[in-house]
């Protein structure tokens, strides 16, 4: 076995430590620091000031309000998004991933099959079983089961 050199040694160590010293003044580079955490800097609305929320529909992604939704059903291995303007959108997913993922938005779980945006409802009947009824301001009325009337009772 042939012993390395010294000066190949020191070569790659200098080499190594200047491409780590690289990355690491590239990585502090790129953090910025928020308008709001500088004093008297004015507020500027970013451009996620709008919420948006992106759905898979087939090969095509789609950028729609989350304002816009109306209600989320399942369809077997799918859900239904219903938005405002009669768009209707099938993405594959379970209704319990867009349950947690659309709660942040106001859209709750009224039925085993269906999500409702709790900022379209218009009124609530409630039946003495427990069931309840719901009109949307789209003129939708949706049954809604006594299972999930806590997460509506709460917004009355």
């Amino acid at each position: 076995m042939v012993p390395r050199n010294p000066l190949r040694v020191r070569k790659d160590l200098f080499s190594y430590v200047s491409l780590a010293l690289t990355f690491w003044l590239a990585a502090r580079a790129t953090i910025t620091v928020p308008a709001q955490a500088v004093e008297g800097a004015p507020e500027v609305p970013g451009p996620l000031a709008t919420p948006a929320l992106w759905l898979r529909d087939g090969r095509t992604r789609i950028l729609i309000n989350p304002h816009e939704i109306v209600s989320v059903s399942s369809a077997g291995n799918y859900v239904e998004y219903a938005l405002t303007d009669r768009r209707r959108h099938l993405i594959r997913t379970t209704l319990r991933a867009e349950e947690a993922r659309l709660s942040s938005f106001g859209v709750v779980r009224v039925h085993r099959t269906r999500l409702v945006n709790v900022r379209r409802m218009v009124a609530v009947e409630w039946r003495p079983s427990g069931d309840f009824k719901m009109r949307l301001d789209t003129g939708e009325v949706v049954v809604g089961s006594r299972r999930f009337k806590a997460s509506v009772a709460g917004i009355f």
